[in-house]
């Protein structure tokens, strides 16, 4: 069985003024688009922080955006363990109601 290929389109970004081409799928093209967007503002914040050379820049800001995901990524856990929380709560609650109108049923 072979596999098809999806063609990939060039895209080119731009990150503190310089071009950079890229490719990937059509689908990807807005997102990456989005990312490189979002990249440039950040690269460029931390350039007016003061920071200089480009690899301190780079670092620096890639340090920023992980830490970044990384408190959202926590944040979204502690929601989805408050929430299984919550949820385990009801169950055990309409457990207790179903059992209760069982033995109601019975007497």
């Amino acid at each position: 069985m072979s596999e098809m290929r999806q063609a990939l389109v060039e895209t080119t970004v731009s990150l503190l003024g310089k071009p950079y081409s890229i490719k990937c799928s059509p689908e990807q093209q807005q997102a990456l688009s989005d990312a490189a967007h979002y990249l440039d503002k950040e690269l460029r914040h931390t350039r007016e922080a003061g920071i200089v050379g480009l690899d301190r820049i780079v670092i620096i800001t890639a340090l920023n955006i992980v830490n970044d995901y990384l408190q959202d990524k926590r944040q979204k856990e502690g929601y989805v363990h408050d929430l299984n929380a919550r949820v385990s709560d009801l169950q055990s609650r309409i457990d207790e109601v179903l059992t209760s109108a069982e033995q109601l049923e019975l007497e």
